[in-house]
């Protein structure tokens, strides 16, 4: 598992929200990769599909979401002019979180073949109801 910015910890967060602490008997709760203002970086996991770097918005008032997918397959996430740099391998394991107050705009340059046989490499889902 590659960890981001040198950090090797991650915060297992199922993609409905709940957190999911297996294998931490103590209780004890994992810290986030990185936390800017409303928007924390952490890793998630999704039953049966893996671990997951997710890029959560936050719920605190409206953002601004700018996704570049570049032809390299690398990605910029852009969070209220906040750039957020994903390499090839972590943008296929990126998920970003929004809430329906959000405005998401997405920019994938990558060729006609590559966007084939790879329609979604970054997955966006909201808050759950």
């Amino acid at each position: 598992m590659t960890a981001i910015g040198g950090a090797n910890i991650w915060n297992p967060v199922s993609l409905s929200g709940e957190a999911t602490p297996q294998g931490n008997p103590s209780g004890q709760t994992f810290e986030p990769l990185l936390r800017r203002d409303d928007t924390v970086m952490s890793w998630g996991c999704e039953y049966g599909k893996g671990i997951f770097i997710v890029l959560d918005t936050g719920r605190e008032g409206p953002d601004d979401v700018k996704i570049v997918i570049h032809e390299d397959g690398s990605s910029t996430v852009t969070v209220n002019g906040v750039e957020y740099e994903f390499d090839r391998e972590q943008t296929q394991n990126l998920r970003v979180r929004v809430d329906d107050n959000d405005r998401v705009q997405v920019d994938d340059r990558r060729s006609g073949l590559e966007k084939a046989l790879d329609p979604n490499p970054i997955q966006v889902f909201e808050y759950p109801e």
